[in-house]
């Protein structure tokens, strides 16, 4: 029988009777599982047999979840952190009047601060619907977005807002070039990839096809290739009147 440290970094958990859904080789599937958790990391999953394997009185606190699911952290995969504090200031309005006149004018005037507020709020309501890993669309204050995602102990992969062309673009964000772009992508990059011990990831962004030269989206790739990152890129279609 498994004897188990149970000091304050190790402090132990035993959930059963849940049913367990994993993401192993196999896609297994735990009917009235066991799940024991150290500190902050799952030791052992299973059916429920593995508990005869530990010392109950070894064990810090033992939670029944019979008639329950137990889910891996689910990803979101396109989510705009800055917009959380926008809710109903563009609503019942058709998209280029959303972007042109409502969000894009509240974004650029954002400040590192509102970002990180915005991304902590953000974040929690992530938490609350299972996720544990989003990829940011793009914001334009990475570092209030990296605060943030310290504090709130999720993983992410984020992107600067970045449009080099087009139409719309408010006067702050119009004055960007491709040069000026580029580089402080690379600076944010370097500053905070790996950052929140490792559960920060940067990535190069295109807000939207309709507002990257061609020049944008050739560096971007490059540049990506360069760094062995990711992109997120959104696609807007121009027809029908859009």
């Amino acid at each position: 029988m498994a004897v188990v440290c149970n000091n304050d970094k190790h402090k132990v958990r035993l959930l059963h009777g849940a049913n367990i859904v994993t993401m192993d080789p196999e896609m297994s599937v735990y009917m009235d599982g066991v799940v024991v958790i150290v500190g902050n990391k799952i030791e052992a999953l299973g059916k429920k047999q593995i508990m005869e394997d530990y010392d109950v009185s070894s064990i810090d606190e033992i939670v029944d979840l019979s008639g329950r699911w137990i889910l891996p952290g689910l990803v979101n995969t396109h989510v705009h952190t800055s917009q959380q504090l926008a809710r109903g200031i563009a609503d019942d309005v058709d998209l280029l009047t959303w972007l042109h006149e409502r969000i894009w004018p509240f974004e650029s005037n954002m400040l590192e601060e509102d970002s990180y507020i915005s991304t902590l709020l953000c974040g929690i309501e992530l938490v609350h619907s299972g996720v544990t890993c989003f990829a940011e669309a793009g914001g334009q204050h990475v570092a209030g977005m990296a605060r943030a995602i310290e504090e709130l102990g999720i993983r992410a992969c984020l992107t600067r807002s970045t449009m080099d062309s087009g139409e719309g673009l408010p006067e702050a964000w119009a004055a960007e070039t491709l040069d000026s772009s580029m580089k402080v992508q690379e600076e944010l990059y370097q500053r905070f990839n790996g950052c929140a011990d490792g559960r920060i990831r940067v990535w190069f962004g295109l807000r939207q096809i309709l507002n990257a030269s061609d020049d944008l989206l050739i560096q971007t790739k490059q540049a990506a290739d360069k760094f062995k990152t990711g992109i997120h890129m959104k696609f807007l279609l121009k027809m029908n009147g859009w």
